[in-house]
């Protein structure tokens, strides 16, 4: 296999599982950083960043790889800003070449768990069904996706409705490609067998959807257990007038215009479900004007979740027994 440069640098890979990171038909190791520019302090050490190496049977498989890398650190992260980003591999004997006649290193990211997202990926790689959900996690955050500083409430900002059509279908297909993240993993309702048009009537679970959605979340391993944060900001729009979270509780921190609530896990996969196949899909109702910059976090926070329990990712710094730094 040759082996192909990332540019993605680690400096906290001593606080993660260690390579070689075993993905289907290819595996990522570490490199001393060829340019010393990134260092983590342990104890009396200074340790250099390492940087991830791909080996693959190409560069097609390495550009896959560092794909799902991509995605990986999107979900870990969930900024917005890197969904946009673009990384490319290098071969290490083309970029050997170009450093000895002056040439830099490849260079694209140094930011924390790398190391987790590469184990993410790997794990990826061997599902056909989770790799198609991680991409159309990315794109839903291509098409759009609020700044996450905006949405926590201390910053007191408030996203109005906005009046631009073209806001509108952005907010539509973001939501159609975080709710696809869900189907892919097979965890939308289903309205089966025949005789049962909805998920829910006049408010009440239909008992035999119910059972046997919560039966299929609970083998992909989702905590039912665990609310789901659900974000409502302002006065009440048209579509939450229609259809109103069934909330279980306030959060903690609501007051004023910010109305956040507790949900259950099913309740907020039905309300996703509603705003995909009701508001975003299809010909546009008038109600799609209402769709706000909320709808969309609540869809994709979802998605986030779903992914990462799926993968056994989620609450991952709450779940680990941190290894203490070396200090020798």
């Amino acid at each position: 296999m040759s082996q192909f440069a990332t540019g993605l640098i680690t400096t906290d890979f001593l606080e993660h599982a260690r390579p070689p990171f075993i993905g289907k038909n290819w595996r990522l190791v570490y490199r001393v950083e060829p340019q010393p520019r990134h260092h983590m302090v342990y104890g009396r050490r200074v340790v250099r960043g390492r940087e991830i190496i791909i080996e693959a049977q190409n560069q097609v498989v390495a550009q896959k790889v560092i794909s799902l890398i991509h995605g990986a650190l999107l979900l870990l992260w969930n900024d917005p800003f890197m969904a946009d980003l673009y990384w490319r591999v290098e071969e290490v004997g083309t970029q050997k070449i170009r450093l000895k006649s002056g040439g830099k290193a490849l260079f694209q990211l140094e930011t924390g768990e790398i190391p987790v997202a590469c184990g993410i990926a790997a794990k990826l790689s061997f599902n056909r069904r989770l790799t198609y959900a991680v991409h159309k996690f990315v794109l839903s955050h291509q098409v759009y996706a609020p700044d996450l500083r905006s949405l926590d409430p201390s910053e007191g900002i408030h996203h109005p409705l906005s009046s631009f059509p073209e806001d509108h279908v952005r907010f539509s297909y973001a939501i159609i490609a975080a709710y696809s993240v869900i189907e892919e993993l097979a965890l939308e309702p289903r309205t089966f067998p025949p005789g049962h048009p909805s998920t829910i009537v006049k408010g009440v679970w239909d008992p035999y959807i119910k059972n046997e959605l919560e039966n299929r979340l609970k083998r992909a391993e989702v905590d039912l257990n665990d609310k789901v944060l659900w974000l409502l900001r302002g006065t009440k729009t048209r579509i939450e007038k229609h259809r109103p979270p069934r909330r279980i509780s306030k959060q903690k921190w609501a007051r004023g215009p910010v109305r956040d609530v507790q949900v259950e896990v099913i309740d907020a996969i039905a309300d996703a479900s509603w705003l995909r196949s009701k508001i975003s899909s299809h010909r546009f109702s008038t109600k799609v004007a209402a769709l706000s910059v909320y709808d969309v976090a609540n869809v994709q926070h979802l998605a986030r979740r779903m992914l990462l329990e799926r993968l056994g990712f989620w609450r991952y710094n709450l779940k680990r027994q941190k290894k203490p730094p070396p200090t020798g």
